[in-house]
């Protein structure tokens, strides 16, 4: 995340919460954050050869992305605040992340993150999926092939 000059919000259990584009604008978030994606599933690949190999449990991980309009600023109460987004885009990247293992994927983007790329990625159009929260259904996409670069 701090490769790509994103934030890492919060750990939630074992989830990171990470975004770009505040509070400096990032024209290129959607490339930054799938770069981090990408590489993440990377490292994750050499990480889980290493453990095989010494015997000790491997695991996996899913990345959900979605790009929109969110709150983000020092918010909570005067006796506790965080810097912090919140959001319906928070809440869909939130749900995004959590569809990669009924659709045995690692990374999942929405149409929104899909459009703003600017890098080559090869991504297969998953459909749409009502999202927990939505009105309206989801058209999501699974990144297969990353980018060239680290």
């Amino acid at each position: 995340v701090y490769a790509t000059e994103g934030i890492v919000d919060k750990y939630i259990g074992d989830a990171i919460m990470a975004f770009w584009g505040a509070p400096i604008e990032q024209p290129d978030q959607a490339d930054r954050a799938v770069r981090t994606a990408t590489n993440m599933m990377k490292r994750m690949a050499r990480l889980k050869k290493k453990w095989a190999a010494e015997g000790k449990p491997v695991f996996d991980i899913g990345i959900g992305i979605n790009l929109g309009v969110a709150t983000v600023g020092n918010l909570g109460a005067a006796k506790r605040f965080d810097y912090t987004l919140v959001g319906d885009a928070v809440n869909a990247a939130s749900r995004l992340e959590s569809l990669n293992k009924e659709f045995k994927s690692h990374i999942i983007i929405s149409e929104s993150t899909r459009t703003r790329l600017t890098m080559p990625v090869e991504a297969v159009d998953l459909g749409e999926v009502a999202v927990r929260g939505k009105s309206r259904p989801m058209r999501i996409f699974e990144v297969v092939k990353p980018h060239d670069g680290e």
